[in-house]
């Protein structure tokens, strides 16, 4: 249906005067029957174009679980690159998820 949520992305700029250089994507989601359609992609290429719009923003991070290797795939295609590792970071289920932090800098 025309109109329909298939994707989004938050972009978040730091506030703090030492971290206002940097923003944050803490989210982003495709619909599970949209997935494989370039919808990511096109997410990701906006927040990026974004935060290159912003007044003295630098860098862009994210964290991601690190079973998820489509997304980094799609977040090292537009230069992301690792720059840390924070074992159980998630906790769900009783079940412990490890998570990679990514940076882009712009």
């Amino acid at each position: 249906m025309d109109g329909d949520l298939v994707g989004i992305i938050t972009l978040i700029r730091m506030p703090m005067e030492k971290l206002n250089h940097r923003t944050s994507i803490v989210a982003m989601y495709t619909k599970k029957e949209k997935q494989g359609m370039g919808i990511g992609r096109a997410l990701m290429k906006r927040a990026i174009e974004k935060a290159k719009n912003l007044k003295g923003v630098e860098q862009i991070h994210l964290t991601l679980v690190t079973t998820n290797l489509a997304a980094k795939k799609l977040y090292s295609s537009f230069g992301f690159e690792v720059i840390g590792f924070e074992k159980e970071a998630l906790k769900y289920d009783g079940k412990y998820v490890d998570e990679e932090n990514m940076v882009l800098f712009l």
